[in-house]
């Protein structure tokens, strides 16, 4: 199994919609909406909505997170778009798709936490080997950064990010973030796992890739 088209966007203009383009080559893709403050968030690949994956609220008016799944979303170009329950500005999307997955059971307990503090970790602990460890991650402002073995997607809004890292073997992981300027800011997180599929949904999917 392997990651496909991580992309991260992110708009200033104030409204309750967010459109965007993602060209997709996988057979599990995945949709993050990390937010600062209390609203709702709906997502749709190519008009059809995701599948909650978790949400992490830290209370009302603060950090805010939703991840959304499509199984077997289709190949190519379409529109990812988030929905909002009232007017947000800066509103950020992260997303990305794995080639190969297991669509029975794409993914394992979902994890969350919440509280306050500079530095933040999320726990998990993994069930089969072979698999990847996905989380997200919003603050009401501090810049975090990700330690090393987790790709990080935040670099336009980085109080706002997600990441992903491979887990060889199955145990327990975790993931930590570095608070960057040092604000002692309230955060929610989540963090779960994703399963690979058998060989023959691995082979398929990587000549689909190719094929783009």
């Amino acid at each position: 199994m392997i990651v496909d088209n991580p992309q991260q966007y992110y708009t200033a203009a104030s409204g309750t919609v967010h459109t965007e383009t993602y060209v997709n080559a996988g057979n599990l893709l995945y949709g993050f909406v990390p937010e600062s403050r209390n609203t709702t968030a709906t997502m749709t690949y190519d008009g059809v909505s995701g599948t909650l994956v978790g949400t992490a609220q830290n209370g009302a008016g603060q950090p805010r997170i939703w991840v959304y799944r499509w199984v077997y979303p289709p190949i190519g170009s379409h529109t990812l778009e988030s929905t909002y329950s009232s007017a947000m500005t800066a509103r950020v999307m992260r997303a990305f798709a794995f080639i190969g997955a297991d669509t029975g059971t794409p993914d394992g307990t979902v994890v969350t936490k919440t509280g306050t503090s500079i530095n933040k970790s999320l726990d998990v602990t993994t069930t089969k080997a072979g698999s990847y460890i996905v989380d997200c991650l919003s603050d009401t402002g501090n810049v975090l950064a990700a330690a090393s073995g987790q790709t990080m997607l935040g670099s336009n809004s980085a109080n706002r990010i997600c990441s992903y890292r491979s887990a060889p073997t199955a145990g327990a992981y975790t993931n930590n973030w570095t608070g960057t300027s040092g604000a002692n800011n309230a955060y929610a997180g989540l963090i779960f796992e994703v399963f690979a599929g058998d060989r023959h949904a691995q082979q398929y999917y990587r000549q689909q890739q190719a094929a783009l």
